[in-house]
């Protein structure tokens, strides 16, 4: 059981704070609040269908940032919509920012190779790279202490030292 304050991934909606445990309808429910979104999220404290976990820690996230290097990454060939969309799937269902990472790195290198032959990433790809970001970088921010939007220069200036 979470702790009310505690930071949490929910699913495909990275990371929320669990705003209060509270009886509804005879079950104990997490009211939790997506941290970039205006909503909030009713779910079962015993629920099972949405994958839930706590936040990495600060030290885990920085450890993470400095094995990003040795992610590896399968390159997704592909322009085929299905098996695009299976691959990315695959990696975003296991909830992993390791996975997470993966997926973006995949869909980073095609866009930068891309662009070499002077080609765009297709929609999928940009969907993908824009949604493996959101929750990586999401949850990277949550655990650093920083905004989504720093991230970024934050791994860039870690892994120059």
């Amino acid at each position: 059981m979470f702790n009310v304050g505690e930071k949490i991934i929910y699913g495909s909606n990275g990371v929320c704070r669990v705003e209060e445990v509270c009886d509804m309808e005879g079950k104990t429910m997490y009211k939790l609040k997506p941290l970039w979104s205006g909503f909030t999220i009713m779910v079962p404290v015993d629920s099972t269908k949405v994958f839930m976990r706590p936040i990495m820690t600060a030290e885990e996230a920085n450890a993470f940032i400095d094995a990003l290097p040795a992610v590896e990454v399968d390159a997704i060939e592909s322009r085929v919509p299905r098996e695009l969309t299976g691959y990315y799937e695959g990696l975003l269902s296991s909830h992993e920012v390791r996975d997470l990472a993966a997926l973006t790195k995949a869909a980073y290198r095609k866009k930068v190779d891309l662009e070499s032959k002077h080609k765009k990433l297709g929609q999928v790809d940009q969907r993908y790279l824009k949604k493996g970001e959101d929750l990586l970088f999401g949850e990277l921010a949550a655990a650093l202490g920083i905004e989504r939007e720093e991230v970024l220069d934050y791994i860039t200036s870690r892994l120059e030292k």
